[in-house]
């Protein structure tokens, strides 16, 4: 990767990707190297995001292909997981074997693997705003300064409050991700724990072990957000001990209520992983999302640079499908009353 300033970006690209998460770093990578790529950061890298850091099957089987250096990962490797309902009293443990990792040196390794691509790269720098023109984009990114620039596609890698969404797309659910990381002490866990409890939220809770700490977290109502994490904490306190808080972080996360609420983009705009809807709105998973949307995309990009939304979306329909099974499965689960045959299944 070239990391250049404003002051010496060039003024056209072929493409513009705005954000250096998974998604955004996947689709830079395979991305042919005779594309004239730049890639926009708002934060600096190496960054963080606040996740409970469980790569799904499909995650598993992607980063596999990369080589991924064994720093990315927490003790134990390996997390099995346990369903707490707290409405019900029922608790079920399923033998699942999520890769645990840190999501900061997770999210830097996918960055690291772009280091002998060709593109530029740029961090520190906001999208301000973008308008269609003359069968491209025009958009004006922010650092000290603002420069405008031209590219043929401009690519939405922006996460849950992506400005490229919000200005093409409708609006998605939003809740508050808030998560506080302990010492572990005396304490051992050896499996994850999701956390159903409708006094706290309609979404979900975790308790993640990671080594030294442990992360307890919770994707909460934007309304009385903070007061409501006080009180899964209370709650968790009674049989966890929460010893030294070492960190706490939080974020919007998305929760796509309906088919609606997948959006690809459009023209010369599209979206990747949360930032299109891709996330999963039972459990808040989005990974796997982002790797597999940014995969799509690059492949359609290499075979065919001229038309790719409507082969972007004929790629992604198992993605589509599959957030559609998603949004039925968090009906059932976020219903307490339909959530106890849920955990008898």
């Amino acid at each position: 990767m070239n990391e250049i300033n404003l002051e010496n970006i060039s003024t056209e690209y072929d493409m513009v990707i705005v954000g250096a998460g998974p998604a955004g770093c996947i689709l830079t990578n395979y991305l042919s190297k005779e594309y004239k790529v730049l890639l926009v950061e708002k934060s600096s890298i190496p960054r963080t995001k606040p996740c409970g850091g469980m790569l799904v099957e499909e995650s598993q089987e992607i980063i596999k292909k990369l080589d991924p250096p064994n720093y990315i990962f927490s003790n134990p490797k390996n997390l099995d997981l346990e369903y707490a309902d707290y409405d019900n009293n029922i608790r079920k443990k399923l033998n699942r074997k999520f890769l645990n990792v840190y999501r900061g040196p997770f999210d830097y390794w996918l960055f690291k693997l772009l280091d002998k691509k060709p593109h530029d790269f740029i961090s520190n720098a906001e999208l301000m705003d973008f308008e269609i023109k003359n069968g491209g984009v025009k958009l004006k990114i922010k650092n000290e300064t603002t420069k405008e620039i031209k590219t043929k596609y401009l690519v939405g890698a922006d996460g849950a409050r992506s400005l490229i969404r919000s200005k093409i797309g409708q609006p998605i659910k939003h809740y508050l991700a808030i998560q506080k990381y302990y010492e572990t002490g005396s304490l051992q866990l050896d499996h994850a724990t999701f956390i159903f409890n409708n006094s706290i939220t309609d979404f979900y809770s975790w308790i993640i072990p990671k080594q030294l700490y442990f992360v307890i977290g919770s994707a909460l109502p934007l309304q009385n957000a903070h007061e409501r994490f006080r009180q899964f904490e209370k709650s968790i306190s009674k049989t966890i001990q929460l010893t030294k808080n070492i960190e706490m972080e939080a974020a919007l996360i998305s929760r796509p209520q309906s088919e609606k609420d997948i959006f690809l983009g459009q023209r010369n705009i599209l979206l990747l992983g949360e930032a299109a809807g891709f996330i999963s709105p039972s459990f808040g998973e989005g990974i796997s999302f982002a790797l597999r949307s940014a995969q799509n995309l690059a492949k359609i990009f290499n075979e065919n640079f001229d038309t790719p939304y409507a082969n972007y979306l004929r790629l992604c329909k198992p993605l589509i499908e599959e957030v559609k099974d998603k949004i039925k499965k968090a009906e059932l689960i976020s219903n307490p009353n339909s959530r106890i045959n849920f955990f008898k299944e």
